[in-house]
């Protein structure tokens, strides 16, 4: 355990915050490693996950879709297979009042201190990228994509094994 100044420790790579002496202070979303369970790979995330997102599109996109800055929403669910697949996902995304449902695959990494990307390629054309942080021992994820014509936020709840 490191330690740093204000009394406080960091545990499973800063994931929890332990005051000394005392039960978990703060929490990040849910632990990524709680009950000592650390998440450090791709095998943390595998199953079916709901996904939720929304944000605004700030970059122009081509026709059909408005000038920005429009609303972005999306829901749908993706599956993933424990070895860094992105292996099917299917979701209703609206743009600005445009609404599409693209299928999607692609790639993801998970890093020792419970971070990761993903990488999507969707069946509307796009390739998208995500900065993710995986919590609740591979259970959920909040996300922020990266792409620059984008301020999205995401979030994947695990829905079945």
């Amino acid at each position: 355990m490191e330690s740093h100044s204000r009394g406080l420790d960091w545990d499973c790579h800063h994931c929890v915050h332990i005051r000394q002496n005392a039960y978990v202070a703060q929490n990040v979303g849910r632990t990524c490693c709680s009950s000592g369970r650390r998440v450090r790979s791709v095998a943390s995330l595998h199953g079916t996950y709901a996904i939720h997102a929304q944000g605004t599109i700030v970059g122009q996109l081509p026709p059909p879709f408005p000038a920005p800055p429009f609303p972005f929403g999306e829901a749908g669910i993706v599956k993933l297979d424990g070895a860094g697949m992105v292996l099917s996902g299917k979701s209703t995304v609206n743009l600005g009042g445009v609404v599409l449902q693209p299928t999607a695959t692609g790639s993801y990494t998970v890093n020792s201190d419970c971070t990761g990307t993903i990488t999507i390629k969707s069946s509307a054309g796009f390739v998208l990228h995500d900065s993710i942080v995986v919590t609740d021992r591979g259970r959920r994820t909040v996300e922020v994509q990266t792409d620059p014509f984008t301020v999205i936020t995401r979030t994947l709840e695990k829905i079945e094994d």
